[in-house]
């Protein structure tokens, strides 16, 4: 075997690794995922541990996913961390790449990790989920009453809930707490005690000032 040949060999088993790494973060979706949990179910798949740390890795430090303590609840590097005290979970852009909306050869996706969202009508549930928002404009929107009315016009709960944590890892809605009004995130939350309202960004889509493939509007 080459030399090139063999690079070309490690790239593959390095981008195939990162694939099935992000797919097991994506398994408890808009919830943060434990790393030994993900660990342990990658160890049966044929990723050794040392190819698991180098994908968490590298999702991490190119923006696919979030890490942090699962005691803090605060943002943290692998590089400082031990594994077992660290929760993953998908960033916007890591949920954009599973649905194809973007592409990386350094992260191996099939076309079922594709069609998984999409089949969901995931682009279009963003869209109708960022308009029900845009009813009460400039005030907040209880998570509870919109999923209701989304749930009469054929959105299921678990395509909601998809759709609000995309919206919000994106920065077109924000989220709080209905009772103290502070900043929450739908990881950490009973999305029935929250309330959303459309940032700037989210307004700026709607009205044509920027465009999105991942929301029809």
């Amino acid at each position: 075997m080459t030399g090139n040949e063999k690079q070309r060999l490690e790239a593959s088993g390095f981008a195939r690794s990162n694939g099935k790494v992000l797919r097991a973060v994506n398994i408890l979706r808009i919830r943060y995922n434990k790393l030994t949990g993900i660990k342990s179910v990658l160890k049966d798949d044929g990723v050794t541990a040392e190819e698991f740390l180098e994908s968490v890795g590298f999702l991490a430090e190119d923006g696919y996913i979030h890490l942090r303590q699962i005691a803090a609840k605060e943002s943290a590097a692998l590089s400082d961390s031990d594994y077992a005290a660290l929760e993953a979970k998908l960033t916007g852009k890591g949920i954009r790449l599973l649905a194809g909306g973007v592409e990386d050869n350094m992260i191996e996706i099939n076309s079922s990790d594709k069609s998984a969202l999409r089949a969901g009508n995931f682009i279009q549930n963003n869209g109708r989920v960022l308009r029900t928002l845009n009813i009460l404009a400039y005030k907040y929107s209880r998570l509870e009453s919109m999923r209701d009315i989304l749930k009469n016009d054929g959105i299921a709960g678990d395509e909601f809930l998809d759709s609000v944590n995309f919206l919000a890892e994106e920065g077109y809605i924000h989220l709080r707490q209905t009772a103290t009004k502070e900043e929450a995130i739908l990881a950490d939350s009973d999305y029935a005690t929250l309330e959303a309202k459309l940032t700037a960004k989210g307004n700026r889509l709607l009205r044509g000032g920027v465009k999105d493939d991942m929301i029809e509007v």
